[in-house]
């Protein structure tokens, strides 16, 4: 009798163990389900009547990020993100919208934000906006971003537009600052090259050129770029630049360069691309530094 009473004492243990075991597990699920939710890219209505883009029709990234006091928008402490659209499709994108995520050291989201440009972006176009988000956590106006990463969600949404400004016509096309950049684009060594003095001047530089030793000098502001063409290396602001093989070389004697020197001279350029077809190519630069 008594082996019988303790056999079913164990049973009902055993029992009450996996029912809170199972609770535990169900509560797990919940909170999992729960991040889900916050991290799903925005809901129906944000994104109504727009459609989903392809990674060579749109490219969208953050500027820059800081945490600021709260105010008329938002009332406590929160983030601050200059944001960046670039239309790299042959046809203008009105309304560009995305979702992104800070996350923190552990990993958690920080904050969760869905961003829309009301407008509408011509082929090769770039748009920088502000917008402004709650945090999820804690913060301090003036905290140091460089402790939270930034997820972007693969979803970029927009509406296509067929107008006047379409490009129909094969070829490559350039577009710097929003502006088409009316020169040919070569690429006979995996490079995208555009004459130096076209490009630079178009990006806001003073160009002078040597001829006797193939060396130009480009200024803009406090920046100071010298180079010669065909060199491994260059000057900028003084500091010595490692260049790849080729970056840099005379077609046609004409002194060129590859858009992704520009990167070399200064960070503040984004550079984005889009092929349509094999026949299109749409290239965008924009320099962040005039996003205000």
């Amino acid at each position: 009798m008594a082996m019988r009473t303790r056999c079913a004492l164990l049973l009902l243990v055993a029992f009450m163990a996996s029912m809170l075991g199972g609770r535990s597990a169900f509560a797990d699920d919940e909170a999992f389900l729960d991040e889900t939710e916050i991290a799903e890219p925005a809901a129906e209505d944000f994104f109504e009547g727009l459609e989903e883009m392809q990674e060579n029709e749109l490219a969208f990234k953050i500027v820059r990020l800081e945490v600021v006091g709260g105010n008329a928008k938002v009332t406590d402490a929160h983030f601050k993100a200059t944001l960046l659209f670039q239309n790299t499709s042959p046809y203008t994108i009105k309304n560009p919208a995305t979702s992104v995520e800070l996350l923190d050291k552990e990993f958690n989201t920080a904050a969760f934000a869905k961003v829309k440009f009301e407008g509408a972006l011509k082929p090769g176009q770039s748009q920088g906006f502000v917008a402004e988000f709650d945090s999820k956590i804690e913060v301090t106006p003036g905290q140091r971003v460089k402790e939270f990463s930034v997820e972007m969600n693969d979803y970029l949404y927009g509406e296509r537009i067929d107008d006047a400004s379409a490009i129909e016509d094969k070829g490559t096309y350039l577009f710097v600052d929003g502006k088409r950049l009316k020169v040919k684009v070569a690429d006979p060594y995996g490079y995208q090259y555009v004459p130096a003095k076209n490009l630079l001047e178009a990006a806001g530089f003073k160009y002078v050129w040597d001829a006797k030793k193939s060396t130009f000098t480009a200024t803009k502001g406090k920046l100071k770029v010298e180079h010669k063409i065909g060199s491994s290396t260059m000057k900028v602001s003084g500091k010595v630049v490692k260049l790849d093989s080729g970056q840099t070389t005379t077609l046609n004697k004409v002194p060129t360069m590859s858009l992704s020197v520009l990167k070399s001279i200064s960070g503040s350029f984004a550079i984005a691309r889009g092929e349509h077809d094999g026949e299109i190519i749409i290239l965008s630069v924009a320099d962040q530094d005039l996003i205000k």
